[in-house]
């Protein structure tokens, strides 16, 4: 193994250079970032990502705590 994969550095979380994809890059261009990011993801696990129309798309609602009206405690 090269010597430059072995290296590790240590570094506090304000002291990591800024990968500046927020000034180069476009909201939209981000967005079709994460869905390439999202199919290479899915291809490396060796399946394909199921898409959904956003409206039929399986969605669990969980409450943070329980509120003062649920029942089930």
């Amino acid at each position: 193994m090269p010597e430059r994969a072995r290296s590790v550095s240590i570094r506090r979380l304000h002291d990591q250079p800024d990968a500046g994809l927020s000034g180069a890059t476009t909201p939209a261009s981000r967005l079709a970032l994460v869905e390439t990011l999202t199919h290479e993801a899915f291809a490396l696990a060796g399946t394909t990502a199921i898409v959904y129309p956003r409206h039929e798309a399986p969605v669990v609602v969980r409450a943070l705590r329980p509120g003062p009206f649920d029942t089930a405690r």
